[in-house]
């Protein structure tokens, strides 16, 4: 009888699921300009515009830049239970859902975005989970 009691104890679902943004689509966003920024910076100081620390200092802050969204949106996202949904955005907020009229996956410039829509006419977008072009 331990077998089956471990077997199903194994099998009960998890009390809720967290889903947020991969660190690959969080610095998706941000890696253009760093690429804009770093490549002008290395092409004036090939062309002798800049020396060689003013390239390396300019270089290193954007660098770094690339990091505050990494930091920044990990903790985005939504968190899923059996009677609510917890959206992490800037502010927490509750949905029961009772109060879920329609989920439904909108498309927007190429990015699939979840929406939720509320009883009362509320539409909240999902940071996680989202696709798009190089952010599957």
């Amino acid at each position: 009888m331990g077998l089956v009691e471990r077997s199903q104890a194994g099998a009960l679902p998890p009390e809720a699921l967290r889903y947020r943004s991969t660190r690959l689509q969080r610095v998706l966003p941000v890696l253009p300009l760093l690429v804009v920024v770093m490549g002008t910076r290395i092409w004036e100081w090939v062309a002798g515009a800049q020396s060689g620390a003013e390239v390396a200092r300019t270089s290193g802050t954007w660098a770094a830049l690339l990091f505050v969204p990494l930091i920044m949106n990990r903790h985005f996202g939504i968190t899923l239970s059996q009677s609510t949904a917890i959206v992490h955005n800037l502010r927490r907020r509750t949905i029961q859902w009772a109060e879920v009229q329609v989920i439904r996956i909108e498309t927007v410039l190429g990015t699939r975005t979840v929406v939720i829509y509320e009883a009362d006419g509320r539409r909240t977008s999902l940071r996680a989970p989202t696709t798009g072009f190089l952010s599957w």
